[in-house]
């Protein structure tokens, strides 16, 4: 199976069963691959996966916010987008963690407006 072998070294030592994990994973990405919303947003532009980030707020000069971005699309026109992948139910700091996630692409892309989308699968 090709999402087994996606699975590093290093990500395997966490799994008990990488078979049934990489299934699951695949099939999460079927069910999110098949939102007409999620396949618009992927053909708009640049996709980038798993953008790894270091940001410091300017409102906290103390801080250094540190994070991997799902996925990061920039489109030709428009505003980039960020796509973060949840499972299970909303929570409170999944929103808490996207607008991080959007003050972080707004500094790195030097723009005003950043597109931010939660999806739950």
């Amino acid at each position: 199976m090709r999402a087994e072998a996606l699975i590093r070294v290093e990500e395997r030592v966490d799994l008990g069963n990488v078979r049934a994990a990489a299934r699951a994973a695949a099939a999460l990405f079927d069910r999110l691959h098949s939102r007409a919303d999620v396949r618009a947003a992927l053909g708009s532009g640049q996709v980038h996966y798993e953008v790894p980030f270091s940001f410091a707020p300017p409102d906290e000069p103390d801080t250094i916010v540190r994070g991997v971005i799902d996925c990061l699309i920039v489109p030709s026109s428009g505003p980039p987008v960020v796509l973060e992948f949840k499972t299970g139910v909303e929570r409170p700091e999944h929103i808490r963690q996207v607008e991080r996630y959007g003050a972080a692409v707004r500094a790195f892309l030097a723009v005003d407006r950043v597109e931010i989308k939660i999806l739950y699968a």
